[in-house]
């Protein structure tokens, strides 16, 4: 399943209910110049409302990242930039706090889809 499609079925889940109240489909997405496996896979700009991904990454943790990325950005487009801005420099916590807390979620429903697909593809072994 490509991103696009994850994200998509992701958003039709309890907690991905939040991709539905933006257009994240209109975020242009950019591939990383430099990723850091396990530092940085994903990366929203508020400014430019653009989100950058790390090339050719397909597992749970970074799915979660982008998720997490996405999660910001719909903060963003409820918030407008410059109030946004002003979480961001005084209330970051609070914005991490519900970003994690959708990369979490992210990540265990990524894992569980890849389970299904694998017991799907393997029930008649």
């Amino acid at each position: 399943m490509d991103l696009k499609t994850m994200v998509e079925a992701f958003s039709g889940t309890e907690a991905g209910n939040f991709l539905n109240s933006f257009p994240w489909k209109e975020i242009p997405v950019k591939e990383m110049k430099f990723s850091i496996e396990g530092i940085a896979t994903a990366m929203y700009c508020a400014l430019t409302d653009s989100l950058k991904v790390a090339p050719d990454r397909s597992d749970e943790v970074f799915f979660g990242s982008v998720i997490h990325e996405l999660r910001h950005a719909a903060q963003r487009h409820d918030s407008g930039l410059m109030l946004y801005l002003l979480k961001k420099t005084f209330t970051r916590h609070k914005l991490e706090r519900e970003a994690r807390s959708a990369e979490l979620s992210a990540t265990q429903w990524a894992g569980e889809q890849r389970i299904q697909k694998w017991r799907k593809n393997n029930e008649n072994a």
